[in-house]
């Protein structure tokens, strides 16, 4: 009866490299989600709702915010929807595209609550809630 309840654990069962990038990956990618997610819940406490975001200030953030990290490559932003507009998150990455923090845990970058966009803001998201900016 022992083969019935052979230990599987005991080296039996190889996980490739590859299998084990994918586990690596996906378990980064959560807890970047998660952080994210935390850090976005916040957004929901704010009173102030901004008008309209144009794409010029979108941008000229990623200038006049960077973060003196030298880790710094891309920024990113991230919209959701909210009930007086979009939420939105502004982030700065790394060659590798993941969200760079501070020392206190919390993402480089700025949260928003934005009425409406303009134009080219929204043409530049189109059907999309992620715009890379390098």
């Amino acid at each position: 009866m022992n083969w019935f309840f052979k230990d599987t654990s005991s080296g039996d069962h190889n996980i490739t490299p590859n299998e084990a990038k994918r586990k690596s990956q996906k378990s980064s990618a959560e807890a970047i989600l998660s952080q994210l997610s935390e850090w976005l819940q916040d957004l929901r406490k704010t009173q102030e709702v901004i008008p309209l975001l144009t794409y010029e200030d979108a941008i000229q953030y990623f200038i006049t915010d960077r973060p003196s990290d030298s880790r710094i490559e891309k920024g990113a932003i991230l919209r959701q929807p909210h009930p007086q507009g979009q939420f939105l998150a502004q982030m700065f990455l790394d060659s590798s595209n993941q969200i760079l923090y501070c020392s206190d845990g919390k993402p480089y970058g700025r949260k928003l609550v934005v009425k409406t966009l303009d134009r080219e803001l929204e043409d530049t998201f189109g059907t999309k809630d992620l715009i890379i900016v390098e």
